[in-house]
């Protein structure tokens, strides 16, 4: 890992790479589009791990409801290489928030924090 924590991500199809970075247990993304691309700026997303899918959908939908935020629920699998290129192992669940233009991280989580312990996310213990 860059000492700056951030990381390339192994491309999975081609599009434009991912940048990541480590934030606890959670995983901030960004694709990143050449300036001479056809795309508007990508959100930049938190990668949240879960251990199951009804929890998984529930937080999804906790984000969506109480935060006006695109969440999506996924299996682990879809966001491997995001979890693997940052040294964490590929959960059974993932949700991907898609971040609002100028919400830092640690607003962020402050924010999904409470949703997350109302939906279980990390379970017991």
């Amino acid at each position: 890992m860059a000492r700056s924590g951030f990381v390339s991500v192994p491309a999975v199809r081609r599009s434009a790479p991912v940048v990541a970075r480590r934030c606890g247990r959670l995983v901030w993304a960004v694709r990143v589009f050449s300036a001479s691309s056809c795309f508007s700026a990508a959100p930049a997303c938190l990668f949240v791990p879960v251990r199951s899918p009804a929890a998984a959908g529930l937080f999804a939908a906790l984000v969506a409801s109480r935060l006006g935020w695109r969440a999506v629920a996924r299996p682990g699998s879809a966001g491997s290489p995001v979890f693997s290129a940052v040294g964490l192992p590929v959960p059974v669940c993932a949700v991907k928030v898609c971040l609002p233009p100028g919400v830092s991280v640690a607003v962020a989580r402050g924010l999904l924090r409470p949703l997350a312990c109302l939906a279980g996310v990390f379970g017991r213990g």
